[in-house]
């Protein structure tokens, strides 16, 4: 007999339901992979979320290249660009 294992949400899952029940506060975000599918469809969803300040977002391909002129539906949500990815950076930047 296999034993059942617990459904596991996955991680933007996560990530929606804590940001949903913690709307009073303004959480900082990093997205590493800006560019990806995933980073894309993450930056598409928290950017317009009002509980979510977006700090930073990386992409060693599109460095320095304004967020709002690769994804022009973006545009007046964001003027951040994007960085590379760099771990001491990104923790001060989210530091709270």
């Amino acid at each position: 007999m296999v034993a059942e294992q617990p459904y596991v949400f996955p991680v933007c899952c996560r990530i929606a339901f804590s940001l949903w029940e913690l709307e009073a506060e303004m959480i900082k975000v990093g997205i590493v992979g800006g560019t990806g599918y995933t980073g894309v469809e993450l930056l598409r969803l928290l950017v317009r979320h009002p509980g979510v300040e977006l700090q930073v977002i990386t992409s060693r391909s599109e460095v320095g290249r304004a967020v709002a002129d690769m994804y022009p539906n973006l545009r007046g949500y964001t003027d951040l660009c994007f960085t590379v990815p760099d771990e001491a950076a990104h923790r001060r930047w989210l530091a709270p």
